[in-house]
């Protein structure tokens, strides 16, 4: 791979990110852990200027599959035409055997949307078709970590930063070394995984090693006494209304063992106020500034409207008298 861009020192590649010379950076390359396909791991938003009312100004760091390697379609300036490759793949590469992720269709043979929020025709097909012109050679927008600088250089890359680990593809599916790394130096961070419950060793024990600074994602109370028990704080989606509504979801969430999500808007609506996650920041795995605080809870926003509440949780709170 031809370097493209020469920097004095990481302050240099910091200022080319933060002025938008550059839009950001491929952290990594290589071998997903799930299943071995070619993945590719990268940085963006530096400057500063989200429009994420959720996060707020976070660097973002997307675990994509290697457009090159998948023979994904980009066209000129356009993002990625990643749908194709989705509905052949399941996005197994990245995202596993997530309960969220893309499930196979028996009667139509190709995989189908889950439950995951994440439109990726938006942020992900962008950030993959500009991953791809900058591996054609064809434009320079990105810098390569081994190839425009060295590797070393990463937990300076990220150093005062706030950063989101994995905004679209589980961590897991990547080094480990590699976002322990990138958050080093970081003024603050927030990160999820399934993968520490998933049935591929490799990327089991590879999300283990990111128990410091990531939250479990955690579907059921099983999920959060079993990630427990391994060393991680738990995230816990709860179906939507499963835990009452108004300021009931904010005292039924700590009788579970939880804090609400200070950035949903079922907090806002319990409290009167809402956060985001860069000024939040407990999502921090068992480390950072999450350290001495409590699993946090969000209901689920992609369940319908009338759904069921969940029996695990709707069966502890009886337990306790809600």
């Amino acid at each position: 791979m031809k370097p493209l861009h020469t920097f004095e020192s990481p302050a240099a590649l910091r200022r080319a990110l933060e002025t938008g010379k550059i839009t950001g950076v491929i952290l990594w390359r290589g071998a997903s852990y799930f299943d071995g396909e070619p993945v590719v791991f990268v940085a963006t938003k530096f400057r500063d200027d989200s429009e994420n009312e959720k996060t707020g100004e976070m660097v973002q760091t997307f675990i994509l599959p290697d457009p090159i390697a998948a023979g994904i379609e980009v066209k000129g300036a356009r993002p990625a035409k990643i749908i194709a490759w989705l509905k052949a793949t399941g996005a197994k590469s990245i995202c596993g055997d997530c309960p969220h992720a893309w499930r196979y269709n028996e009667s139509t043979g190709e995989y189908g949307k889950g439950t995951c929020y994440v439109r990726e025709y938006q942020s992900p097909a962008a950030v993959l078709g500009a991953v791809a012109r900058r591996l054609r050679g064809e434009s320079d927008s990105y810098a390569i970590a081994g190839v425009d600088f060295p590797e070393t250089w990463i937990p300076e890359i990220g150093r005062g930063r706030d950063i989101r680990v994995g905004s679209y593809g589980d961590p897991a599916a990547v080094p480990a070394a590699v976002s322990v790394d990138f958050v080093k130096h970081a003024s603050g961070r927030t990160g999820y995984t399934h993968f520490w419950k998933s049935a591929v060793r490799l990327a089991r024990e590879n999300a283990r090693a990111l128990s410091d600074i990531v939250m479990a994602s955690a579907d059921s109370p099983r999920d959060v006494e079993n990630a427990r028990a391994l060393g991680f704080r738990a995230f816990y989606v709860v179906p939507h209304g499963s835990i009452g509504d108004g300021r009931d979801v904010l005292a039924n969430a700590r009788k579970l063992g939880a804090t609400l999500c200070p950035a949903s808007k079922e907090f806002e609506v319990a409290t009167g106020n809402r956060t985001n996650c860069q000024a939040c920041g407990i999502c921090s795995g068992s480390t950072g500034k999450g350290a001495r605080a409590r699993d946090v809870l969000i209901p689920d926003h992609s369940a319908t409207k009338g759904v069921r509440p969940c029996p695990a949780a709707a069966g502890i709170l009886d337990r306790i008298g809600v």
